[in-house]
């Protein structure tokens, strides 16, 4: 996972509402409207981008944080210690 995709990560398992952008590594962690948000580089779909997420309704920005500290457990250093020993289990 790249640095960026790190950041998001962290980001996530604090239960922050976050914008990325699809080209900073986010994009296997990020479900569009679910436990984050996608934008554009430009500056006007940035804005947009801002201003629906400030727009939604309270329980829609909880529940996307629920649903953020959730996808970050999966990427969690005993989750994945879990599935690298599962990797590297060699039978014989």
């Amino acid at each position: 996972m790249c640095k960026a995709g790190l950041v998001t990560l962290e980001a996530l398992s604090q239960g922050s509402l976050i914008l990325v952008s699809k080209n900073e590594g986010s994009e296997d962690l990020i479900e569009d409207d679910k436990n984050g948000f996608f934008t554009g580089l430009e500056p006007e779909n940035i804005a947009e981008r801002i201003d629906y997420i400030l727009k939604l309704p309270e329980n829609k920005k909880e529940e996307i944080k629920k649903n953020a500290i959730n996808t970050s457990k999966i990427y969690s250093i005993d989750s994945m210690g879990h599935l690298y020993a599962e990797l590297m289990r060699v039978d014989g």
